[in-house]
């Protein structure tokens, strides 16, 4: 697959791969992006493509030779991957001290120095850079200073402002922006998920695909999915006692609220969609599709009020990150869609 395999991000495999076809590689690169778009296995196919005996053309990895399947593996000599032990990364894994012999790690420093085969690279992949500690971070800014003329260190990152500005400018920055959830949809279609199960993973993500693999996962997606339409449903027809109720029964699943509120807006958009001439899943039409049967419901609110559905959802989603009150976020919500 080579490059293939980094999904939704055309300008870092486009910059990458073109690195490597101009045999002008940087030594250091930081890829910048939030979790599970694509990072780690961009830098990955990176290391195949450095070293790839049967490129498929220039600048790509063929995935077949011995170097591309030691490197998948995780077995290449010539490929280390630092990654924090416990919650950071530590001196000994970066510079040799007894705790490195103590712990079985080869330290980046003593990597490096030893030179590859003629003709051979060296990668290094440090996994969540931010998390170096003070010490371990100036040691491996010695590295990125006088790298070895065989040596790429790519230091990966969701949080490149917690990264020490002196690593940052002597890297070369690698943006991987959130994944579009069509793209992350017909990702997981390839891969043999359900229709429904893919399109709801992926509006679910957040511009991951990593979140939506494990979404598609979790057997109780789609039911959870019903249950929050049919409450959206229900909220119209009920007094604000009703309403309450429900309110304290979300609050006592509070890790939930998240992935409950992400689904009410993915109801409400669908519905808009219906309400404008549009087509969503679920057919409005067949009194025996549960999904239908809510979109039919939902679509009886009229668009002002299906308007105002989502700016009260999200009004929650704004106060729950400003850690607002759950529980008092709630009723106003269940009150709000009532009303």
């Amino acid at each position: 697959m080579g490059w293939s395999e980094v999904v939704g991000q055309p300008v870092a495999v486009r910059l990458l791969r073109g690195a490597v076809a101009a045999g002008r590689v940087a030594h250091a690169y930081l890829f910048s992006g939030p979790e599970g778009t694509g990072r780690r296995t961009a830098a990955r196919v990176l290391a195949k493509a450095l070293g790839c005996e049967a490129p498929p053309v220039p600048g790509d990895a063929c995935d077949r030779c011995r170097h591309c399947t030691r490197v998948d593996r995780g077995v290449h000599e010539n490929v280390l991957v630092v990654e924090p032990r416990g919650r950071e990364i530590r001196l000994w894994q970066v510079v040799h001290r007894e705790e490195s012999d103590r712990q079985g790690a080869v330290p980046l420093s003593d990597f490096l120095v030893v030179r590859p085969a003629e003709g051979a690279r060296k990668v290094v992949i440090v996994d969540g850079a931010e998390t170096l500690n003070p010490e371990a971070a100036n040691s491996l800014l010695k590295s990125l200073e006088e790298p070895p003329p065989y040596a790429h260190i790519l230091l990966l990152t969701a949080n490149p402002a917690a990264v020490l500005p002196t690593i940052r400018s002597r890297c070369q920055t690698v943006q991987f922006a959130p994944i579009a959830p069509g793209v992350i949809e017909a990702a997981l279609r390839d891969e043999g998920v359900q229709a429904e199960a893919a399109r709801l993973a992926a509006a679910l993500a957040g511009g991951s695909l990593g979140r939506a693999r494990a979404l598609v996962k979790d057997e109780a997606l789609l039911r959870r999915r019903q249950e929050v339409g049919e409450l959206l449903a229900e909220v119209p027809r009920r007094d604000d006692a009703w309403r309450l109720a429900r309110a304290e029964e979300l609050d006592q699943r509070r890790e939930e609220l998240p992935a409950v509120l992400d689904l009410m807006v993915l109801w409400l958009r669908d519905a808009m969609v219906v309400a404008e001439g549009g087509r969503a899943p679920g057919d409005p039409a067949q009194a025996d599709d549960p999904t239908g049967r809510i979109l039919t419901d939902l679509v009886r609110w009229g668009r002002e009020r299906l308007i105002r559905g989502l700016e009260a959802v999200e009004a929650a989603r704004g106060q729950l990150d400003r850690n607002a009150n759950p529980r008092l976020v709630l009723d106003v919500l269940l009150l709000r869609l009532g009303a």
